[in-house]
């Protein structure tokens, strides 16, 4: 019986293969059809003469003798169409990453989760799920493989260092991974051959297990370590994040390399400015903003002699000694860490300075914490000498399943302090700050970016192209003279087969080549200039030519007056930043189930948001330039539930609004216009109902309509931001907006209040940090250090009527800038005593801009 069961389960597998098979496409093998024939008589033939018996014993007894010889017929015709998928897996040419084993497969598992719970799948791909009896079983046990081999990746990363025998294993898991990303992804787009899909799976799944096996046999051998089922899932430490401040003391440093060790390691109270000389792109910038590690006040004795070897061998290379001082920073001054860098160092024997540099930067690289070094290489894909928004920066990371293990922090909160821990190590530089003390744009030396290039190929991570030469290089390899880069003429589309594509060009060269990526995830676009995107250009090449993406950045180029065709096929992406001179969202956008990310760059003005917006689950960010409008719905029928940041709707005062913003639960920053209702009740107009979103903490509003004052302001308590502008009221209005219990940043732009003078009160704005006034026609000022105990900085701007700053101000122990702009002389001058005044008293923390 056993038997009898098994050729059953063989005959009726192989049915089942042959029948998706023949249903495929493609023309089939005369021979391979000539054998299905054969095969299906002789079942035609048995499943008659089983009617027919009416189950009589004798001929049960025949069927029993029958099995065997059909189990032989399918068996070569199994294993020759198996071989027709054979050959087609292995003409796959993939060029999968080799960085971010670990946190890449956390972020598989959580794809196939999804997958296995069915949870914010669009519906049809819940049909499709569903349709397939099989894939639900052939998901499950591949989730169960991925989990054991995360579990065995730890523990060869945890033994890579020493044992650098065990990197084909890690490779190996590494790319079984990505192909296991690849394949299911495939199969949700419709790209892949339903008839590969059952032997894809087993496939995949028995390849799995033999690495478990091999796996296991070496950690035996070593350490009669067993690999289990069990899967440990302790998330990645994360160093404390230390930002260097922007004004931090300069360190004494001088081209000779004896006096850099000497004035490195003496340590001294007060500061000192020397010259920093050398050649261009060694980071003399980036030093003069470091005192950073070597104190003697903080340096034990055993490390002092360490430190000036490790400084010798920086040769006295500023970056070098930056990045290392960065590294350092993380061991806990462990003694027999600076031993190994003092080693590592020595070893260095390029005499070149870039050279050494390059080799110094690379030792900071290679001890990165694995998790931040795909953060890190990340940084190779955005142009040179450019700043780069932080919160662009980190929703990329996230987006690319870079952050993980969000169990008890925000995946935007845990994606900055990524930031600052790549920023406290030197490797990137915090080029703007926000209001708040946070990082707001940020950019990284050339040597760094240039390592990060290197990097990006060696791993197989990421594929930057710059310029009209590499974009149609392989277009006119044959051709003995050069191509004028001005002339337009038809392309050959060049197929990119790495993970990720960066492309830098001129917008039309950009459209012309429409190039092509089967296998690529994100495709990331720059454009040369800062030129404002006037002409449109046809980019629907891109929705036929990747389909795959998780990542789309098109913000740089003009895609005309509609969405691609076809873009809501592209249902693996999670960034979508685009650019046109649009007026409206297709209703299609809904498709995106995974779209977290959507970044809309209106060229016109006004972006219409379609009803379908508020079904889409995954939802984190949207912004939408200049403004956009959205239709009401239902009540409750929102699923926006992870919606945290929203610009820029407008909004109208009335029930309306209020039911509309009680949709969105989970909002942190909403940047929004307010206009009257456009049915006028004659009551004037009141400032929307806000104090319900709980969550809010940054709130930007931008008045346009008639001059109107409203009857009273209502905020949330939670807010600590807050941004006004062209809302014309009188100074007493600002009462309300005192009395917030935690507001910190306060800006007033473009005549949000109006009047001569501002008599301000004891008991308001308890907690703000940072004041900015911005075009307003306030001429006196009444305030003392009282009415702003915490401020620490304050910036006037285009306040040309302004007499004076208060000289009260000075008292305040927490301010340490002021910033003037475009003011009256007077108050320049008030700004000088004030500085003046504290000088006098031995206080020199307050630094003053004056027009800077």
């Amino acid at each position: 019986m056993i038997h009898d069961r098994e050729n059953i389960e063989t005959i009726y597998g192989g049915l089942i293969l042959i029948r998706t098979f023949l249903m495929g496409p493609g023309e089939k093998n005369e021979e391979l059809l000539s054998g299905v024939v054969s095969v299906s008589k002789f079942v035609r033939s048995l499943y008659d003469s089983f009617l027919a018996s009416n189950f009589r014993e004798d001929l049960v007894g025949n069927i029993n003798l029958l099995l065997p010889k059909l189990v032989k017929r399918i068996k070569p015709l199994r294993e020759e169409i198996k071989n027709i998928y054979l050959q087609q897996r292995s003409s796959m040419d993939y060029n999968f990453p080799r960085t971010n084993g670990v946190g890449f497969m956390d972020f598989l598992l959580g794809n196939l989760g999804v997958l296995y719970r069915k949870k914010d799948l669009g519906k049809r791909f819940i049909d499709k799920f569903d349709s397939n009896a099989c894939m639900k079983h052939y998901v499950e046990a591949l989730s169960r493989q991925v989990k054991i081999m995360r579990s065995l990746l730890k523990n060869i990363i945890e033994q890579y260092n020493e044992h650098s025998d065990l990197n084909d294993l890690r490779s190996c898991v590494i790319d079984m991974a990505y192909e296991t990303e690849y394949f299911i992804d495939k199969i949700l787009v419709g790209g892949c051959v339903e008839w590969y899909h059952a032997l894809w799976f087993s496939d995949l799944i028995e390849e799995f297990k033999v690495i478990k096996l091999q796996a296991s046999a070496i950690f035996d051998k070593m350490y009669s370590i067993e690999v289990h089922n069990v899967v440990h899932t302790s998330g990645s430490l994360i160093s404390p994040a230390i930002v260097p401040n922007v004004d931090e003391v300069v360190i004494d440093l001088d081209d000779q390399a004896e006096l850099i060790m000497d004035r490195l390691t003496s340590g001294t109270l007060q500061q000192q400015v020397v010259s920093i000389v050398g050649m261009p792109g060694l980071g003399k910038t980036t030093l003069a903003k470091k005192k950073k590690l070597f104190n003697r006040k903080d340096c034990p004795d055993e490390l002092v002699n360490l430190g000036k070897k490790i400084a010798r061998g920086c040769k006295g290379l500023p970056l070098a000694v930056v990045a290392i001082s960065g590294l350092l920073q993380r061991t806990g001054k462990k003694q027999d860490w600076w031993e190994t860098v003092a080693r590592t160092l020595s070893s260095c024997i390029a005499d070149d300075p870039e050279m050494r540099c390059m080799d110094i930067l690379e030792l900071s690289y290679s001890h990165l914490p694995t998790y931040l070094k795909p953060c890190f290489l990340y940084l190779g894909a955005f142009l040179k000498d450019r700043e780069i928004p932080v919160s662009k920066l980190t929703r990329l990371w996230i987006a690319e399943g870079f952050v993980q293990n969000p169990e008890l922090d925000s995946l935007e909160h845990l994606a900055e302090k990524y930031l600052n821990d790549l920023i406290g190590r030197s490797l990137v530089i915090a080029s703007k700050r926000k209001s708040n003390g946070g990082v707001k744009t940020r950019r990284v030396h050339d040597m760094l970016r240039a390592l990060c290039l290197v990097r990006c190929k060696e791993q197989n991570f990421l594929h930057s192209i710059t310029g009209y030469d590499e974009l149609f290089a392989s277009s006119h390899e044959n051709l003995d003279y050069g191509v004028d880069p001005g002339y337009c003429h038809p392309s050959i589309s060049i197929t990119y087969k790495k993970y990720r594509l960066s492309i830098c060009s001129r917008r039309k060269h950009f459209a012309m080549s429409m190039p092509s990526g089967p296998c690529v995830r994100s495709l990331l676009f720059f454009a040369t200039n800062d030129m404002y995107p006037r002409c449109p250009y046809n980019v629907g090449f891109i929705t036929d030519n990747f389909k795959l993406l998780r990542v789309l950045d098109l913000e740089c180029i003009n895609m005309g007056h509609c969405f691609p065709r076809g873009l809501e096929h592209l249902v693996h992406l999670r960034y979508l930043a685009v650019c046109g001179d649009l007026d409206s969202i297709p209703a299609s956008i809904s498709c995106l189930w995974n779209l977290e990310t959507l970044l809309v760059r209106g060229l016109k003005g006004k972006v219409d948001l379609p009803h379908t917006f508020w079904s889409m689950v995954k939802l984190r960010h949207v912004h939408v330039k200049s403004f956009t409008s959205f239709s009401f719905v239902k009540e409750d029928s929102s699923q926006l539930d992870n919606l945290v940041t929203l610009s820029s709707p407008v909004l109208f005062s009335g029930e309306e609004t209020e039911k509309l913003m009680r949709q969105l639960p989970q909002l942190q920053k909403l940047g929004c216009i307010f206009s009257e209702s456009k049915v006028d009740t004659g009551k004037g107009y009141g400032f929307p109902l806000l104090g319900f979103l709980t969550q809010l903490e940054a709130l930007k509003v931008t008045y346009s309509g008639r001059f109107c004052h409203p009857r009273k302001f209502d905020f949330p308590l939670n807010l600590k931001k807050l941004t006004l502008s062209k809302f014309c009221l009188p100074w007493d209005c600002v009462s309300e907006i005192g009395r917030l219990p935690n507001l910190e940043v306060l800006k007033l732009l473009s005549r949000a209040f109006e009047g001569e003078r501002w008599n301000m009160k004891e008991g308001e704005f308890l907690k703000l940090k940072f004041l900015k006034l911005d075009t307003l026609n306030i001429a006196q000022w009444n305030a003392s250090a009282d009415h702003l105990p915490k401020l620490q900085q304050l910036v006037l701007r285009n306040c040309r009527h302004l007499e004076e700053v208060p000289s009260g101000f000075a008292d305040i122990p927490t301010l340490v800038m002021i910033e003037m702009q475009l003011c009256r002389s007077s108050a320049e001058e008030s700004v000088r005593i004030l500085k003046e005044e504290q000088l006098g008293l031995g206080i020199d923390d307050l630094k003053v801009l004056i027009n800077c």
